[in-house]
């Protein structure tokens, strides 16, 4: 099986008490170099945040979830969005090592978990699929009461309460195959496929603690530009008003 060939890149490094700060180029991993442990993790999960994880044969694809979409990823190929399966324990398993990962790239704290339960109103996952590997996650959770950030800024706007029908809690597409419209399907197939014959707004969709490329998307796909000031305004909430 081929895998596309990572271009080169020049290692980022930052010099900090203690040691040299090191950020992986192709799977985006910081650790420090004189950490052990931490150059341990790193090794451990370089193959798998550079070329996804495996989810096996043409019938595992096919039982990991239901397809919301094809599409064409390279001249030839074609990638899947996919619905996990969350009554699966199989796909359970492979979507916990995916937002692992995730958390790690990330630096993020752990990712929730309310997706594995079978009600809807805790949340889904969606995730692309190519070459039987996972690309590319975003996991869901229902937040219910948000609020308006300034984007740009953690400026919070008082005293104005949204309903927040879905939030988002982990997005992530491994480096080599960002800049693709990835995180975009896997959004669209959030607002289409959250609840039974419902189409959400992509303003419905709150963010909770986005990275500073995570707030980029949000400002792309959920900001809404403020009547009077001009300023873009993010649905952001709390997790732990969930």
């Amino acid at each position: 099986m081929k895998y596309t060939r990572v271009p080169k890149k020049t290692w980022n490094t930052k010099q900090v008490k203690g040691g040299m700060l090191i950020k992986c180029p192709q799977c985006g991993l910081c650790y420090m170099d004189n950490n052990t442990v931490e150059q341990k993790v790193h090794i451990k999960y370089h193959k798998t945040a550079v070329e996804g994880i495996n989810v096996g044969s043409r019938t595992q694809v096919e039982s990991f979830g239901k397809t919301i979409e094809k599409f064409l990823i390279s001249p030839g190929e074609y990638a899947l969005i996919i619905e996990a399966n969350n009554e699966s324990r199989r796909t359970q398993r492979i979507v916990e090592q995916v937002l692992s990962v995730a958390d790690l790239v990330l630096n993020s704290q752990d990712h929730a978990k309310h997706w594995r339960l079978k009600e809807a109103r805790n949340g889904k996952v969606f995730v692309c699929i190519y070459k039987a590997r996972v690309i590319g996650i975003c996991s869901t959770e229902t937040p219910q009461i948000g609020s308006w950030m300034i984007a740009g800024s953690n400026i919070i706007i008082p005293n104005k309460e949204l309903r927040l029908p879905v939030g988002i809690d982990r997005i992530f597409v491994i480096e080599v195959f960002r800049r693709r419209g990835i995180a975009t399907k896997l959004l669209n197939a959030v607002t289409s496929n959250s609840f039974y014959r419902i189409k959400l707004k992509p303003y419905q969709i709150g963010w909770s603690q986005p990275s500073h490329f995570g707030e980029l998307l949000a400002k792309k796909y959920s900001g809404v530009v403020h009547p009077r000031s001009g300023l873009i305004l993010i649905p952001v909430y709390k997790q732990e008003n969930i």
